[in-house]
């Protein structure tokens, strides 16, 4: 899953920026719950990286760390 923040869309030489990315979240099904591992990179979705923010806990949407 990957999150985008939509302002406007901003036109910059000939381009058109559409969106700029949040956060990008991996799901990790568990036997009662699910877990979700949030990252603000799409790239390295880890609890070891340097880009780590957290974890959701689907059961009563519960923030672990």
């Amino acid at each position: 899953y990957k999150l985008y923040l939509i302002l406007n869309e901003v036109s910059n030489d000939d381009k058109i920026l559409r969106g700029k990315f949040l956060l990008a979240a991996k799901r990790f099904r568990r036997a009662k719950c699910t877990d979700y591992i949030i990252s603000f990179s799409a790239e390295d979705i880890s609890e070891e990286s340097s880009t780590y923010m957290g974890k959701l806990r689907q059961v009563d949407y519960e923030w672990l760390n």
